[in-house]
């Protein structure tokens, strides 16, 4: 095991009451929240932070007021919690981790009917487990803090499949760092809201530079079962990629260049009334080695849904577009319509300021941030209602729509 390195990390007692402090410079956990390094404090404003620190020694007072105090857990049996990955690439994962269910706690184990499965009974069977033991190319790595481990009573089966999960996240994690890194630090928080349990787990590879990461599991207790961004809110990516452009567009030096989005495996979690969207090392801003959230207020998501009486589809000659009210549509996120006549142009404008005008029979559309673009076809006049191509929603007003059933279901974040 190769020397503790001197720079500030967090130390973990293994044994007896562990008390956790988490103190590297990139990242920071305290009292629940993860908050910003440094380098982009300024930009507290867009994520939603509510704590910022003007150098490492008030952080360092801070977390002096505020550590943070775990269960008592004895360990017993170390052998059964030793596992072997055999990893010798960055690349290798272990995928033998049955061991890791066999670990014995000096606890009293609450148990409860799955029939009854709350969220609040799963969140008090989350409990911490020490990282495992690795070989190989990774023994030499200081490896500290610990890994969620859930203990079930009575539904065996999801209880395996969720620390499988927790399992796979250190391995993976440990494999991708295995040649460089000189320590390694994993920590996880839980949250409770409603029926979901969010479960984060931060880690923290140490070598030339600090690399941050997170992983998130979120499970929604009513079907136990583990969910992606579009299981917990329809359209919840688009919702979540047309927001971070959004904030890219009025403050466009803060973000990466050439944001591409996220997709429907990226980590979230739910805290509240937040949608959150971690980042890791400089994945949304440049130079960042810490971990970076956007947040989003869940309940200022809204969500329609048009049946077909509202939308029609053009002969596959014009492309089978489909082509939406444009007046439903506007008036059930706020927006006014302002017609020229006999109508040919109208305008579209939200709390004062025109947001776009779309003309009959005109394939050129303005975007909210200025850009014209063609699209599938122009508007069109029926039955006294104008009508646009469902990709105008969200192209160009940044509602996110999906079609399924007969159904459209539109979403918008209403900042």
């Amino acid at each position: 095991m190769r020397n503790k390195p001197s720079i500030l990390r967090s130390h973990l007692a293994k044994k007896a009451k562990k008390t956790t402090a988490i103190i590297l410079s990139s990242i920071i956990f305290a009292g629940g929240a993860v908050l910003m390094p440094t380098e982009v404090f300024a930009h507290q404003e867009v994520i939603g932070d509510e704590t910022a620190f003007s150098s490492l020694s008030h952080f360092e007072n801070f977390f002096a007021e505020n550590m943070i105090t775990t269960e008592e857990f004895d360990i017993i049996g170390s052998n059964e919690n030793e596992i072997n990955p055999n990893l010798i690439a960055p690349t290798v994962r272990a995928t033998e981790t049955a061991a890791n269910s066999n670990v014995a706690l000096s606890r009293t184990e609450s148990s409860f009917n799955p029939s009854v499965f709350s969220s609040s009974a799963l969140a008090q069977n989350i409990i911490e487990r020490e990282t495992p033991t690795v070989t190989g190319i990774a023994s030499d790595i200081d490896i500290s803090g610990s890994i969620p481990q859930v203990r079930i009573t009575g539904i065996s089966t999801f209880q395996n499949d969720l620390n499988r999960i927790f399992d796979d996240q250190f391995f993976n994690f440990v494999s991708a760092h295995a040649n460089t890194a000189i320590s390694m630090n994993f920590s996880f928080q839980t949250f409770t809201s409603g029926q979901f349990v969010s479960i984060v787990v931060y880690m923290t590879a140490v070598s030339a530079s600090v690399t941050s990461a997170v992983a998130t599991t979120v499970i929604d207790t009513s079907s136990n079962s583990v969910i992606s961004l579009n299981d917990f809110r329809p359209n919840a990516v688009q919702v979540v990629n047309n927001h971070i452009r959004d904030l890219i567009s009025e403050s466009p030096r803060t973000f990466i260049a050439n944001f591409s989005g996220i997709d429907s495996g990226h980590n979230f979690y739910v805290d509240g009334d937040s949608l959150v969207i971690p980042f890791g090392s400089a994945e949304l801003f440049p130079g960042e080695r810490g971990i970076s959230e956007i947040r989003l207020r869940i309940s200022q998501i809204r969500t329609e849904v048009l049946d077909n009486s509202f939308y029609h589809t053009l002969p596959p000659s014009q492309y089978s577009t489909v082509m939406v009210q444009l007046r439903e549509v506007a008036e059930r996120f706020g927006m006014n319509l302002s017609f020229s006549f006999p109508i040919s142009t109208v305008d579209i404008t939200q709390d004062g300021r025109t947001i776009t005008s779309v003309t009959v029979g005109q394939n050129s559309y303005t975007t909210i941030h200025g850009a014209t673009r063609e699209l599938e076809t122009a508007p069109i006049h029926e039955r006294g209602r104008v009508f646009v191509p469902l990709s105008f929603l969200e192209e160009i007003l940044g509602i996110a729509a999906d079609m399924d059933g007969g159904f459209i279901t539109l979403s918008r974040y209403e900042r």
